[in-house]
């Protein structure tokens, strides 16, 4: 699906790491490439955006899933690693099949036709799995399981 010109004005690509000109000069948006950055950065990208878009399809973790995920912002990611766990049939983000940048332009289509109260349910959810699956806790006691033989 097109967006309108006012849609997509409202659109904002942000990106962080070694910038890859022949990506950036083809993103359709507005954006802004921050290079690295550090945690502290990190937490305030993911808390000033609306989804991460995780276009890796060789990573076994990626651990900005994961990073999304407890910010409670929704992801849009191949169907690969951590995605498999955390988002495929999770209801905290969309699943696009492996290099298939159709269907990664379908997730993206899916997270901006949400209504507000839709994301407001699908955040929720992905900070409830983040608590689940990657919080202290969550690694503390599955750590006391493993040593205890469960």
């Amino acid at each position: 699906a097109s967006l309108s010109p006012d849609d997509r004005n409202n659109v904002e690509v942000i990106t962080a790491g070694i910038p890859d000109e022949s990506i950036i000069r083809n993103i359709p948006f507005r954006n802004r490439n921050f290079g690295y950055v550090d945690i502290y950065k990190l937490a305030k990208m993911f808390g000033a955006s609306d989804v991460y878009l995780s276009g890796a399809v060789i990573d076994a973790g990626p651990m900005m899933v994961n990073q999304a995920l407890s910010s409670g912002i929704p992801v849009v990611a191949f169907q690969i690693g951590t995605a498999l766990e955390v988002i495929k049939d999770q209801g905290t983000g969309y699943c696009a099949k492996t290099a298939d940048s159709a269907d990664f332009a379908n997730g993206i289509s899916w997270w901006y036709g949400l209504t507000g109260a839709e994301y407001g349910k699908i955040s929720e959810k992905c900070r409830e799995k983040a608590l689940r699956t990657t919080s202290y806790s969550a690694c503390v006691n599955r750590i006391i399981d493993i040593y205890n033989g469960r």
